[in-house]
């Protein structure tokens, strides 16, 4: 009875070593060695169980059942601890000169289960003296040595593979000792005395041996986890600040460069205003020249108006407020708009092309013909006299979304690739009166509205500006 306790406290302990693995395996993000070693457990809680039957056996077959049940988990053991190195170790560190171990071991395994489910193991009909057990096959004692032998092979690799400190030689030694119980307990059967199932004690220490060798494996690797996190944090914050001082700096260069920008393209008209105010305090100045000087002043006065105009339209944030704009008419107007406005635009013919052009589109009226305004501008400019302008439209798509693209070719001089790749640059100019802002003010109100702009230069000469924007209406947002 003594003896049934302690193998029902044994298969207990395993048992509960077996749930505390399979808890550790759910929350520890599906830890392989978790899940195996819980098979372990629960082979050698069968083990246990079966070995608690048999003091409690009433007759012969009731002993046989446990005894069958014992060796049943003893080749259970067998397949999850070969399952277990696996996951701890490489497949290498079980082959023994020739022999293929990894292969070997579950095979024998298998043929115990088989074994055992035809009932050659014990004889159910013959019992040992003065015991209620049946005595074992032959069978049963070569497949036990087989497993004996296999286990001075197979264990003492094991430990090796998990931990590589001291802890090690304990877990080895100890799995080494269960091998040999279980040759003494397949002795003590044969000379006929009732089975003492000292393995049975014994797996418990080995188990929670294996148990703390894995545990403070885990330990060990995630406190190494752990550090390299903290070290990742301290390099991704230094990385941060790295990375908000060169964001700082460059916004000072930024803001120093724009400020030189604009004290020369200020200084330049001031020193012309000043000069010109200074001829006209002359008594003596002729008329002729001093209508030239007044000229000049309204010059560089609508100059200095026109900086101050474009900086504002740049520096403003770009907020498009978007309503269904009939696209052909707002070109039209805009072409009208600049035709009044501009010295050049009677000299130059302008073509439009609106044949395909949509009915509506959806934006920011006053900023869309702001753009427009912009490239019309530039593309006279860039216009000899009796020069042409064609200005079309055309079906398009923005990432695979329907579009329009309203595209205008000049018949100037055209633009290199250097110049392209500068032209949308805040202060590029090529124009000696231009502020360099046009361009820039243009890309911002098309990229508001959900739109692309393209620069091009024609074979025949001259430059493409391209403006493509959706027809459906985009999610906006403010663009400073």
């Amino acid at each position: 009875m003594k003896a049934s306790l302690l193998l029902s406290t044994c298969a207990g302990i395993h048992l509960l070593i077996g749930i505390t693995y399979v808890a550790l395996y759910a929350m520890a993000r599906r830890a392989r060695e978790f899940a195996s070693f819980a098979a372990v457990s629960f082979a050698f809680a069968l083990t246990c169980a079966g070995a608690a039957l048999v003091p409690l056996a009433d007759d012969l077959a009731a002993s046989t059942r446990g005894l069958e049940l014992r060796y049943l988990g003893i080749a259970l053991v067998i397949l999850a601890v070969q399952d277990f190195l696996r996951t701890v170790g490489p497949s290498e560190g079980l082959r023994l000169a020739r022999l293929r171990l990894h292969l070997l071991v579950p095979i024998w395994a298998a043929l115990g289960l088989i074994a055992l489910g035809a009932g050659l193991f014990f004889d159910p009909s013959s019992s040992l003296p003065g015991a209620r057990e049946p005595a074992p096959s032959p069978l049963l004692l070569v497949w036990v040595g087989i497993v004996i032998a296999l286990s001075f092979a197979v264990i003492p690799r094991l430990p090796a593979q998990i931990l590589e400190r001291a802890s090690s030689q304990l877990v080895r030694w100890g799995t080494l000792v269960c091998s040999l119980v279980l040759a003494a307990d397949l002795g003590g059967t044969l000379f006929a005395r009732p089975s003492t199932f000292l393995l049975e004690p014994l797996s418990v220490v080995i188990s929670l041996l294996l148990s703390y060798a894995l545990s403070r494996r885990f330990i060990e690797l995630f406190g190494e986890l752990d550090a390299s996190r903290v070290r990742l944090e301290l390099s991704s914050k230094e990385i941060r600040e790295t990375q908000a001082a060169l964001v700082r700096k460059e916004q000072l260069a930024a803001i120093g460069e724009l400020s030189a920008v604009i004290a020369h393209e200020v200084r330049n008209p001031l020193a012309v205003l000043k000069n010109a105010a200074a001829g006209l305090r002359r008594d003596d100045l002729p008329a002729d020249d001093r209508q030239i000087l007044l000229e000049i002043v309204e010059e560089e006065t609508d100059r200095l108006n026109r900086l101050v105009t474009d900086l504002l339209a740049y520096a403003r944030p770009v907020a498009p407020q978007t309503t269904p704009l009939p696209l052909a008419p707002l070109i039209e107007h805009s072409v009208q708009l600049v035709g009044l406005g501009h010295a050049k635009a009677q000299q130059v013919q302008i073509h439009l092309h609106l044949e395909a052009c949509p009915a509506e589109v959806h934006g920011d009226r006053d900023l869309i013909e702001r753009a427009l305004i912009n490239i019309l501008e530039n593309a006279l400019e860039a216009t000899p006299a009796g020069g042409e302008i064609h200005l079309g439209t055309s079906p398009s798509e923005i990432d695979g979304s329907a579009a329009v693209s309203i595209a205008l070719s000049d018949s100037g001089a055209g633009m290199d690739t250097e110049i392209r790749e500068r032209a949308t640059l805040p202060f590029f100019t090529t124009r000696p009166s231009g502020t360099g802002l046009g361009l820039a003010i243009v890309e911002r109100v098309i990229r508001a509205h959900g739109g692309r702009m393209h620069l091009g230069s024609r074979r025949e000469g001259g430059t493409t500006v391209t403006l493509q924007l959706p027809l459906e209406e985009p999610e906006l947002g403010e663009h400073s």
